[in-house]
């Protein structure tokens, strides 16, 4: 009974009717932890003993309701003052981080568009040096052609004149050869990325979960998780009859002391 009664030794000290309350139960107190039932008496009184404790439980937590009802009033007034001020507060900085998003979604938009227009620029020339590059090198071919039949020096000059239409052709294609275009990164300082997932189909994921853990793979066995509360409805509802693998429906006792 000492024990309890020291419990209660704080700066709020228990009133003199929840101490008479306790004094009351300081038999009970030393009988209970080491009563044995075994017999119907016994079961009876058992019962009794935890009725009256029960009534030490329920006047414990009246007074306690009681005593800190007023103290929560108060912080609940405090609370709301202050969240309020907090509130409009966020109100301000949220705006403002949508703003700068904002920002740095048009920033990345517009660096995306450049890119994209630097990119079919370059392309676009790429493919006019290509045809250019292809009249050279027909050009050039036919110039050697035409050397191949024309003796001496003439013949030595078409050659010359052919590999210069080549190098022409060739000189097209390096000016304007592709090259990759990085993207401009956004500019708003403090907007970060993070990547979150949309659960469009939850069925489907459980579907494909299910085909990974049948081959042992468990890699994403925490995306599938069983819940408790509904396993034990099924249980309260079927008893005996609940048949899901992996399940088993079990009884257990338990016991109601009622306050005397």
């Amino acid at each position: 009974m000492t024990n309890i009664l020291t419990a209660l030794d704080t700066p709020f000290s228990p009133s003199q009717l929840l101490v008479k309350v306790l004094l009351d139960l300081a038999t009970d107190v030393e009988i209970a932890p080491d009563l044995v039932v075994d017999s119907a008496e016994l079961l009876v009184e058992a019962q009794n003993i935890g009725g009256r404790l029960q009534t030490g439980i329920k006047a414990v937590e009246a007074e306690r309701i009681e005593r800190v009802k007023p103290l929560n009033e108060q912080v609940a007034i405090v609370n709301a003052g202050y969240k309020s001020v907090q509130e409009t507060l966020k109100v301000l900085v949220d705006g403002l981080k949508l703003k700068c998003i904002s920002y740095d979604s048009k920033v990345k938009l517009e660096a995306a568009q450049r890119e994209h227009e630097e990119r079919a620029r370059r392309d676009a020339e790429f493919a006019q040096a290509k045809e250019k590059e292809a009249r050279a090198q027909a050009e050039a071919r036919a110039l050697l052609v035409l050397a191949s039949a024309t003796p001496g020096d003439e013949g030595q000059k078409l050659i010359e004149q052919a590999a210069a239409v080549a190098d022409t052709g060739r000189a097209a294609i390096a000016e304007v050869a592709p090259v990759r275009v990085a993207p401009v990164e956004a500019k708003a300082k403090g907007v970060s990325e993070k990547w979150v997932a949309d659960i469009e189909n939850d069925v489907a994921v459980i579907i494909h979960v299910g085909k990974l853990l049948e081959r042992g793979d468990m890699t994403l066995r925490s995306l599938v998780t069983v819940e408790r509360s509904v396993a034990n409805a099924l249980a309260k509802l079927m008893k005996d009859d609940l048949n899901i693998p992996g399940i088993k429906a079990r009884p257990f006792s338990q016991m109601s002391m009622r306050a005397k």
